[in-house]
């Protein structure tokens, strides 16, 4: 697991084109990995981004339903 890992994951959330959750295959495509080390990278890119990065254009605070 490295930084461009973490990078691509971060652009790919960025767009929306992808659920994050389906994104451990856009990690083997992109770097030829198995799916058990993209699903390694993409559990521990969740953790870190779920309490430290906003999604890009949405506000902070309480969500409406």
């Amino acid at each position: 697991m490295t930084k461009k890992h973490f990078t691509f994951l971060d652009k790919l959330r960025a767009s929306g084109k992808v659920n994050m959750y389906a994104a451990g295959a856009e990690l083997e495509a992109k770097f030829g990995l198995t799916r058990d080390e993209a699903r390694n990278i993409l559990i521990a890119w969740m953790e870190q981004v779920q309490f430290v990065k906003p999604i890009p254009g949405r506000k902070r605070g309480k969500q409406t339903r």
